[in-house]
């Protein structure tokens, strides 16, 4: 190559967007970067990654993407371009009903020698109440979190989700309640983050990263989350859900059926089944999206969540089966750890269950 060939060559920009680099959208343009690639980025400030005039370029191209919510690609020149590259490209992530932008990737370099596949984020969204004995959060979920986590297409249907169609799907329960914490106890503006050991009925297994923030919007208080693969190494995945995988085992060799419920809302739900859920029982009852115990069972049911405190509870209760009717079975009922929490319990249901037909009026 001659040396004025070396001259006209356009130089390497000096900071690329190498890798899709995932946004977490604030209010303005306070946002953070979550992730480069699969990796966490700590909620790093914009301006603690981009420099001027990148820096202004960016925020630029993130504001058009969160006001047209849909990808935007830009073409970069002067020093823009030296810093970033010829050309820019920002993809919005939308909350599950597509109402607001939650998170922007964003690349920049030049397209001609071949830029990184865009990796699937999905998000969700916690709808938190504001009454003083709240019911349990309601979970949406978009369909790139429904393909992260694992669920197959016969639970696809839906618009509304039960904490168990992420929990269960959880392969440590330690994952899990940390979680459960963080969205019962946060404030508005809080933002946290963490990962899911994910195992799920259609042999997905990952480890799933999580960066979310409490919002007040016109509904009342939300938590607007983003879920992402970790990259992790399939077997190391593997590896560190031995404990958990044999524990399940051992359960569902037992045939009983075992759950792990939340004790502190206006009423009992499921977090997690740990065997398969009772058969039989209504998508929305067994995920923990609805309330549906037998009415006549509700002073029972009071007086059980209120002596579990002090030792095992056993009894009859009747959950409304799916079609109609209703499902009455045996159950013992304990806390899991009382140290870890007072108000997470554990059910060993009996697998001899009656069918019990509605009441005629």
């Amino acid at each position: 190559m001659t040396a004025d060939a070396l001259v006209r060559a356009p130089a390497e920009p000096t900071h690329p967007i190498r890798e899709w680099t995932t946004v977490f959208v604030g209010t303005g343009d306070e946002h953070h970067v979550v992730a480069e690639g699969p990796k966490h980025r700590d909620w790093r400030k914009i301006g603690n990654v981009f420099r001027e005039p990148a820096r202004t370029a960016v925020l630029g191209l993130i504001r058009k993407c969160i006001a047209g919510r849909e990808l935007k690609i830009e073409t970069f020149e002067g020093k823009v371009a030296d810093a970033l590259g010829p050309v820019g490209a920002a993809h919005p992530i939308l909350t599950p009903d597509k109402s607001m932008v939650v998170a922007v990737q964003i690349w920049s370099g030049d397209p001609k020698k071949n830029p990184p596949d865009r990796p699937n984020v999905g998000a969700w969204e916690w709808v938190l109440s504001s009454e003083d004995n709240p019911p349990p959060p309601q979970l949406q979920l978009d369909p790139g979190a429904i393909e992260l986590i694992g669920m197959s297409a016969r639970h696809q249907d839906r618009s509304v989700f039960g904490p168990a169609d992420l929990y269960t799907r959880s392969a440590r329960l330690s994952d899990t309640l940390r979680h459960v914490r963080q969205i019962r106890d946060c404030q508005v503006k809080d933002r946290f983050d963490g990962t899911f050991t994910i195992r799920a009925e259609t042999d997905v297994t990952r480890e799933l990263r999580y960066a979310e923030r409490c919002v007040e919007g016109p509904a009342g208080r939300r938590v607007r989350g983003i879920c992402w693969d970790a990259g992790t190494d399939e077997a190391l995945v593997h590896e560190s859900m031995l404990d958990a995988w044999l524990s399940t085992m051992l359960a569902s060799t037992s045939g009983m059926y075992i759950a792990v419920g939340d004790l502190s809302y206006q009423y009992p739900y499921w977090l997690k089944w740990v065997t398969e859920h009772v058969p039989g029982l209504g998508h929305g009852v067994s995920t923990g999206q609805t309330f549906a115990l037998h009415e006549e069972d509700w002073p029972k049911i009071i007086e059980w969540v209120q002596q579990v405190r002090k030792g095992p509870v056993s009894g009859t209760v009747r959950a409304r089966r799916g079609g109609g009717g209703w499902l009455k079975a045996e159950f013992r009922g304990f806390l899991l750890d009382p140290l870890v929490s007072d108000s997470i319990g554990v059910a060993v249901i009996s697998p001899e269950i009656e069918t019990i037909p509605d009441e005629k009026p």
